[in-house]
């Protein structure tokens, strides 16, 4: 792999995991799927998918009470 390719590689690793980071936040602050999708310009369908995914992991709950304290 190039340099140049394992970089754009790397650069979209970081925005997803900052992506990702920003829904969690946002849930744990009390925001909804689509307040979060509008706020930060997402798209909703893809907010909805990361809270599947947090939802299946057993993640969903333990964010509300980290951003609750």
């Amino acid at each position: 792999m190039s340099n140049a390719r394992a970089c754009a590689v790397m650069c979209r690793a970081q925005q997803n995991s900052m992506w990702q980071h920003a829904v969690r936040k946002m849930l744990g602050q009390g925001y909804g799927v689509e307040d979060i999708a509008v706020i930060k310009g997402f798209n909703v369908d893809h907010v909805r998918r990361e809270i599947r995914i947090l939802r299946e992991a057993g993640e969903l709950s333990a964010i509300y009470e980290r951003y609750r304290r």
